[in-house]
């Protein structure tokens, strides 16, 4: 049995994946419903706290504006279901009433607004590394776990570069922190551009960045590696920079169980070429099935 917490996220996350004309959709379903109830119940019995529902979806999952949509259709319907209890009484009470509810919808509708601005700043900020403004470390291995289960389960090739800039202390040294700030960026930019939209670039940390390449044999991954080395090295030598690039590339044919396994290979191989001389690229492939001859040579 599914606990309660994980159930309610998995809902979290399914809305948040929605289009928000479909979350709209359901909000005003929702107020209609909550009107229809709230009519045939008797009027002793208030379901006022039933509209806030629709308006918390809407104001959370489609923004401010659509929230006061729904906060003054809430108003509205609300006072409907009043009207025919409303015999000889005062319609300025009725109105006032109306007003008084419509400002509590549009309050928690702007407080839940503000709130979810918050929200999704502290959600980015997580996510994003702070100097180069692309994936951090953390985001990039869930980023690339998430991609692990889906090639696992397609069977989909997938490729994981590692990228260390070599003699990055050199820079610093000589030009200061602000000019290797200045390095670090433009290599996160430059990499972006030579990668497609599926593709992930990370900065893992220091001066070690990481691209995920999704659906990507070893064949493309021998096209696109050396157009981002090319790139990279076309900065550098532009602003005269004394450095080069290491990169390992890591193809996985038969993918491993977690993110962590695929980071490690490519790191290694990247390590390898640190210790040969860097400046170069270096390939590998995991999982690659063994032609026939190689299997017949066996028996």
């Amino acid at each position: 049995m599914k606990a309660p917490n994980n159930v309610f996220l998995k809902g979290i996350h399914f809305l948040e994946a929605q289009p928000p004309l479909i979350t709209a959709s359901l909000s005003f379903l929702l107020v209609l419903l909550v009107a229809t109830v709230d009519h045939l119940t008797p009027q002793a019995l208030t379901l006022s706290l039933l509209y806030v529902v629709p308006l918390l979806l809407s104001a959370w999952f489609t923004g401010e504006r659509c929230g006061a949509v729904i906060a003054i259709l809430c108003a509205a319907l609300w006072m409907g279901t009043e009207l025919p209890h409303h015999v000889g009484g005062s319609s300025l009470l009725l109105y006032w009433n109306m007003a008084m509810r419509l400002g509590i919808f549009l309050t928690i509708n702007h407080l839940l607004g503000a709130l979810k601005g918050a929200y999704d700043r502290e959600k980015c900020l997580a996510r994003t590394d702070a100097l180069t403004g692309i994936t951090n470390r953390r985001y990039f291995t869930e980023l690339l776990q998430a991609e692990v289960l889906r090639s696992r389960r397609y069977r989909y090739p997938l490729t994981v570069a590692y990228i260390d800039v070599d003699n990055f202390k050199t820079v610093n040294d000589q030009y200061g922190h602000g000019t290797g700030d200045l390095l670090l960026n433009l290599i996160a930019q430059a990499m972006n551009t030579q990668v497609r939209n599926i593709d992930v670039v990370g900065r893992l940390g220091g001066d070690e960045f990481a691209i995920m390449l999704p659906q990507t044999g070893p064949k493309q991954a021998q096209i696109v590696l050396p157009r981002v080395q090319q790139k990279l090295m076309q900065i550098v030598e532009h602003h005269g920079w004394p450095i080069s690039f290491s990169i390992g590339v890591a193809t996985f044919i038969r993918l491993p169980r977690t993110a962590k396994e695929l980071v490690s290979q490519a790191d290694y191989l990247m390590y390898n070429v640190k210790t040969r001389g860097k400046n170069r690229i270096e390939y590998e492939v995991y999982g690659q099935p063994q032609p026939v001859s190689a299997l017949l040579a066996k028996v």
